[in-house]
């Protein structure tokens, strides 16, 4: 999930902030129902312009902690809890954003199929809780497809409605898998 601070409608177009990810399985048992278990950890960095709608402003970093629940060889699902923890603003923005809290958690359920062993979807609802002490939430479903082109260059195509601020999202994601 995006965790953006903020819905607004947006025209404009241009490349929003970079995020670096790093996911490892350390527990793998292929043959077992309980096939994984690991951690993450994504760092958003601010290179796009919160004002124009293309980035939060701030850094970001949030570890996380993930399952693989195997259903068979080509279906399974990944239930995930991150903590978000975000910085103070780095960038002008309207001082609303600047109040607004930005560390949390996020609760998902990732289930995954796996049409060909180089291309994947899966299809996602999240519950993300900013601001404990006022305890805003929302509720995200996330829709992505992806494929391996060569080796380990992949190229995806993503889709995430937030039902609670009304707001949606479209992107194609280009990756290098090391």
């Amino acid at each position: 999930m995006h965790y953006l601070p903020c819905s607004s409608k947006t025209d404009k177009l241009g490349i929003g902030d970079l995020e670096i990810g790093y996911s490892t399985m350390p527990l793998l048992d292929s043959t077992a129902f309980l096939s994984a278990l690991g951690f993450n950890l994504l760092v958003q960095v601010p290179t796009g312009n919160y004002i124009n709608n293309l980035g939060i402003g701030a850094m970001r970093i949030t570890p996380g902690v993930i399952a693989n629940l195997k259903l068979s060889d080509r279906m399974s699902i990944l239930p995930e809890l991150k903590y978000i923890f975000t910085s103070k603003i780095l960038q002008d923005v309207p001082e609303m954003a600047v109040n607004k809290s930005m560390h949390g958690y996020d609760a998902s359920l990732k289930l995954v199929f796996k049409p060909t062993s180089k291309s994947w979807f899966w299809l996602t609802p999240a519950l993300t809780t900013f601001d404990f002490e006022n305890s805003s939430s929302e509720f995200e479903l996330e829709i992505l497809y992806g494929v391996v082109l060569l080796n380990r260059i992949g190229l995806s195509a993503y889709f995430n409605r937030n039902f609670t601020t009304n707001a949606y999202n479209f992107q194609f994601i280009n990756a290098i898998y090391f």
